[in-house]
């Protein structure tokens, strides 16, 4: 991005910035709201949102797209995050089983941040945009939202 549409790196980092302080403060937000829509509908919510957010991404070609597409995935992620986790706890009702569910969500999420960085990356030296709806694709059927739904 610094080169291709020649951003400063402190505009791209108070974008990024701005974003993580926007999904910190809405997450606060986001436990009232599934406490009162419930958790499935605040997963799923946050799910289009994000799924917005990447294709907004995909697209972007001016730094008020980069924004937008930024504020997306950050109300996407806040929306989706505490309450997926609250979720998780309300269908696995053994104890034992809850422990070991959370363990296999981690494990998963560490192993996707390990390994889909290396396929993405020769998706996005090859066409920016395909690497963009590739990460959205991959993302939907991550382990984060494995088994959400099932119940």
């Amino acid at each position: 991005m610094l080169k291709e549409y020649q951003l400063p790196a402190t505009d791209i980092g108070i974008a990024l910035g701005g974003g993580t302080f926007i999904s910190a403060i809405l997450g606060f937000i986001s436990g009232i709201l599934a406490d009162k829509y419930g958790c499935r509908f605040m997963v799923l919510l946050g799910l289009v949102f994000s799924i917005f957010g990447f294709i907004t991404f995909a697209f972007f070609e001016s730094y008020m797209t980069y924004i937008v597409a930024i504020v997306l995935c950050s109300v996407g992620t806040a929306l989706y995050s505490g309450p997926s986790k609250a979720l998780l706890s309300q269908e696995v009702s053994l104890a034992e089983a809850r422990g070991m569910a959370f363990q296999v969500l981690y494990f998963l999420t560490n192993v996707g941040a390990a390994v889909g960085p290396l396929v993405l990356q020769s998706a996005f030296l090859q066409n920016r945009k395909r690497f963009w709806l590739l990460r959205q694709a991959t993302s939907c059927y991550s382990s984060d939202y494995a088994g959400l739904f099932t119940a």
